[in-house]
């Protein structure tokens, strides 16, 4: 679930950054501070944010959108979510920077030529845009999904995998199992598991471009 919307809100925070727009410099600036910022501070900053008493619930019941604060990080139902949440708004800086490369190295003839043939913004981004950025698209799929695979520190910081080990991920599960439990041979075959999944997916990404760069 994860990967899909990285790539969805990474592109239109592409699509909205590479329009002419006042202000638009300082806002791609300040969108890719989280990058650079560590897991840690990003963690701690929004652990006390998604507290029962932190800033969401207040902001959310004074809008009348809950009724009463919510256990983001405690309730088992939905602290996934909030991981996934601070997972998607810490990384979405860099996908869009990727993006926002691929968007600025289409010809602007080949868009010039598009509304000159009469498309509208939506065909053009279909017909034109998209077609042009499947290289880009696929590799920020891809490494969306390893990062997904080695979601850890996010993890550790919010929630140590609870409430009732519904956060769990595959890279914390081996962490869990080796250090905490020191079932080291647990640990070790889902480390294992998790490099040959990589590797697997990494395989697959250069055998599928391969023939496109030797046509080329």
């Amino acid at each position: 679930l994860l990967v899909p919307l990285v790539q969805i809100f990474a592109m239109v925070l592409a699509l909205l950054v590479n329009q002419q727009l006042p202000g638009i410099r300082w806002f791609r600036a300040a969108y890719y501070v989280p990058v650079v910022t560590t897991v840690s501070v990003v963690g701690i900053m929004w652990s006390y944010m998604l507290h029962e008493d932190g800033a969401v619930n207040y902001v959310l019941t004074r809008l009348h959108l809950l009724n009463a604060p919510i256990g983001w990080l405690s309730n088992d139902s939905i602290a996934i979510f909030a991981v996934m949440f601070v997972t998607l708004w810490r990384g979405l800086g860099w996908y869009m920077v990727m993006y926002l490369a691929a968007l600025q190295a289409v010809p602007s003839e080949v868009m010039e030529a598009a509304v000159l043939d009469g498309a509208n913004s939506w065909q053009r981004f279909w017909r034109v845009i998209l077609p042009m950025l499947k290289n880009s698209v696929m590799l920020c799929s891809v490494m969306s999904l390893l990062a997904a695979l080695k979601t850890y520190q996010e993890v550790d910081v919010l929630t140590q995998g609870g409430p009732m080990n519904s956060t769990f991920t595959a890279l914390y599960y081996a962490y869990d199992q080796g250090f905490k439990h020191l079932q080291l041979g647990r640990g070790l075959a889902a480390s294992m598991m998790i490099s040959l999944c990589c590797i697997a997916i990494a395989a697959v990404f250069l055998r599928v471009l391969r023939p496109k760069r030797e046509t080329e």
